[in-house]
């Protein structure tokens, strides 16, 4: 099993609200497990609305960005 800081974790959740796309989707588009984005986003939305502005998935590198699987 792969870990994630907790900062990439937020990101990904981040990208996830900002494509607008479905759990599903989102997860297929980036090669990631369902369960896995649903157990992300249920954790940091509870954080509150202040993840959308903590994070901004935009100014990842390419390697973040294929780390998403």
């Amino acid at each position: 099993m792969k870990h994630y800081p907790e900062e990439h974790k937020k990101a990904v959740v981040r990208k996830l609200i900002e494509s607008g796309l479905s759990l599903r989707q989102f997860a297929k588009l980036e090669g990631m497990n369902l369960s896995t984005l649903y157990s992300w986003r249920d954790k940091y939305l509870k954080v509150g609305p202040s993840l959308k502005d903590s994070i901004n998935a935009d100014s990842w590198s390419p390697e973040q960005n294929s780390q998403l699987c």
